[in-house]
């Protein structure tokens, strides 16, 4: 199976697609926009299939995206393909993510007194981005801390668009989101393992959100895809 890169430049992840030797990379430019990729995306994606037509293709390709990409994609041209997730350089995309969140808690109480609210699963939130250090699965500690520095930085952005957040862990939210009026709240739920509570969230009247792909690969990365 052949292997398609799509990201934003960065020192490190740059380097590591290098070592990882795909087929196909088609590297953004790291001052380039999440306005300006979602833009030029149809055409990238077009040089991926002009290099199946001149290698007299189809092939069986697997194509990979780093988050910024990913929410890049307005227009969802990557859907069909089920990309996989590799590590992100999300400066920029994360603050568009998150007012995206922020416009829809917003929506949710548009006509009402209500304050928006956006519940934050902060034990389901994704740990792809490059705003925290990557660590070990295996070294607890640390993992902790970079998880508070993710959590605190959803409560920074979503103060700055005037939203509420209320932060849960993904068991109390799970035992009790029955009695929280989800009809005026967003939940961020983001990471791979957080299909159970983004269904009890929309069961219950809750809009979730989570930005990145069901697949990840992150062995790719680590010369072991």
């Amino acid at each position: 199976m052949k292997k398609a890169v799509f990201y934003r430049a960065n020192p490190v992840l740059t380097a590591l697609v290098a070592k990882a030797q795909p087929e196909f990379v088609h590297e953004f430019p790291a001052e380039m926009s999440v306005e300006n990729i979602s833009a030029v995306l149809k055409e990238a994606m077009g040089r991926l299939a002009a290099k199946e037509r001149a290698d007299e293709g189809p092939h069986d390709w697997k194509i990979h995206v780093d988050a910024t990409v990913w929410m890049a994609d307005k227009d969802k041209i990557l859907e069909d393909h089920r990309p996989f997730i590799i590590r992100q350089d999300n400066v920029g995309a994360y603050d568009l993510y998150a007012e995206q969140v922020a416009n829809a808690a917003k929506q949710k109480v548009a006509s009402t007194t209500w304050e928006p609210t956006v519940v934050v699963i902060f034990d389901r939130l994704a740990d792809h981005n490059s705003e925290v250090e990557q660590v070990p699965s295996d070294d607890g500690l640390r993992r902790v801390e970079a998880q508070i520095k993710v959590v605190r930085r959803w409560v920074e952005l979503l103060r700055s668009y005037g939203v509420v957040p209320e932060i849960m862990e993904a068991g109390l939210f799970e035992k009790t989101c029955q009695c929280i009026n989800l009809n005026r709240k967003v939940v961020v739920c983001d990471h791979h393992n957080g299909d159970k509570t983004c269904d009890l969230a929309w069961q219950h009247g809750g809009e979730w959100f989570n930005a990145f792909p069901p697949c990840s690969d992150d062995e790719f990365l680590n010369g072991a895809g």
